[in-house]
């Protein structure tokens, strides 16, 4: 799949929720909930593509556990405040984190990694857990520091379900780094 043609499904999807599902949003319904209805579109949408959509995916075949993984540098989530007790301890300059990105599109049991989507809603409006994903979807799209998994597209989806419903946020990453945003608002 080329990078344009995930993005044109990505945005047919957004469409389609927001026609479909605007309850979910209106009502701020957990922010799973609204991913796994987002993946069922982009489903639909990736049907003539051989590939597969799936939420809270942890599988990667390039690892001895088959579990995915992405190293991130202990400066940055020192500054997040993200340092689990355990990682305090060693020196490692680059953690290993077990990840569970909210929806992937892929192709089970090989090496195709085409797009990786973290979803935030405005009511879960932490910064340090929006900033975390900003660099996980660094870390999914990157070939630095460890990193494995080259994603051609990882993407920011930010949902408003307070105030103007239906307003969304996005932003791409390619190649380890933010390189785009798009703000949506239909008020």
């Amino acid at each position: 799949m080329e990078r344009s043609e995930i993005k044109d499904i990505f945005c047919r999807a957004i469409d389609k929720l927001l026609r479909k599902d605007p309850y979910l949003l209106e009502h701020d319904i957990h922010e799973r909930s609204i991913a796994h209805r987002l993946a069922v579109y982009l489903e639909e949408f990736c049907s003539p593509f051989d590939v597969d959509v799936d939420c809270e995916y942890d599988g990667n075949v390039n690892r001895d556990n088959d579990k995915k993984y992405i190293q991130v540098l202990r400066d940055r989530l020192e500054e997040l405040g993200r340092l689990t007790e355990r990682e305090q301890e060693n020196d490692l300059q680059n953690l290993p984190r077990m990840v569970y990105p909210d929806i992937i599109i892929h192709k089970r049991g090989q090496n195709q990694n085409h797009c990786i989507i973290e979803v935030k809603t405005t009511t879960r409006r932490s910064r340090i857990l929006i900033e975390y994903d900003y660099l996980k979807l660094e870390s999914y799209t990157s070939n630095q520091n460890g990193n494995d998994l080259n994603y051609t597209l990882g993407v920011f989806l930010k949902l408003n379900t307070t105030g103007h419903i239906g307003d969304y946020e996005i932003r791409w990453y390619v190649d380890g780094r933010h390189v785009q945003s798009d703000a949506i608002d239909l008020t």
